[in-house]
């Protein structure tokens, strides 16, 4: 926990605190952070907080963490497993509306009852699209699929797990010398995707995007991006990335920025 505070504090000064979002920690694991925290910040450590699933403990951990962090850091947003749209519906009405609620939902089997019930108390989604091991990550079809049903019902979302590279590609799982290793889907890859899906791209179109392993099929110049004869202006983007598709979640901040200077895609001269 020390290491990851340490790391997360030098993040926010550094070249790339632009990409930087909120530090993820358990709820089980708040009182191993305070130590940790800054006592003098230039502001307040954003936190999203992972729901044990007890929701009545778990909100007064919160609310004492957010007292005595007062200045220091304040969790405003909270994460939540669930299976069913009868545990959304009852827990959107336990949870503040001023929290910032993702609901992480499966994705194998139609996710269409859930991400209607998402939608019906107004609060967000969250997918996993990997893991330690191959058989945890999505088939392409059923990211498609949740991308297409989050776009038409107007629910935001976040991804985490197995989103390390900005581009598709066969990778270690893990960072073990004898790691398993599988086919892992890019950060790149799945926000585009989700920005020309929230456009009205045909889903048939987009499974191939998903896949796409060659950076020469993408251009960015001028804040514009375009995949082979698709385009996206810088202003589609951000409308996404405001509305939608909102962020991943990664247990390296360095390796994916390492990936995208790489490829040439984090240079001034671009945006």
């Amino acid at each position: 926990m020390n290491v990851a505070a340490e790391n997360y504090a030098a993040y926010r000064t550094g070249p790339h605190q632009f990409a930087l979002g909120r530090f993820v920690i358990p709820v089980a694991r708040l009182e191993e952070l305070e130590p940790s925290l800054p006592k003098d910040p230039e502001y307040p450590w954003p936190v999203s907080a992972l729901l044990s699933g007890n929701l009545e403990t778990d909100l007064a951990a919160i609310a004492a963490f957010n007292h005595r962090q007062h200045g220091t850091a304040q969790i405003d947003s909270v994460e939540m497993r669930v299976q069913s749209p009868g545990q959304i519906e009852s827990s959107a009405k336990l949870l503040p509306e001023d929290f910032l609620t993702y609901f992480e939902i499966p994705i194998a089997q139609d996710p269409s009852p859930l991400i209607a019930a998402i939608a019906e108390c107004g609060r967000r989604a969250k997918i996993r699209t990997g893991g330690v091991a191959a058989e945890a990550f999505p088939q392409t079809g059923e990211i498609v699929r949740f991308l297409d049903l989050a776009a038409r019902a107007n629910v935001a979302f976040k991804a985490t797990a197995g989103l390390h590279h900005p581009l598709y590609s066969y990778r270690p799982l893990t960072y073990s010398a004898d790691a398993p290793q599988a086919w892992m889907f890019g950060f790149l890859n799945l926000f585009l995707a989700a920005s020309w899906i929230r456009l009205g791209m045909d889903p048939k179109a987009i499974a191939p995007l998903l896949e796409e392993q060659d950076p020469a099929a993408l251009r960015l110049s001028s804040g514009d991006i375009a995949w082979r004869v698709f385009r996206l202006t810088g202003a589609q983007v951000e409308d996404v990335r405001i509305r939608f598709a909102l962020s991943f979640g990664s247990c390296s901040f360095e390796e994916p920025i390492a990936d995208l200077e790489k490829l040439g895609f984090l240079q001034d001269s671009i945006w």
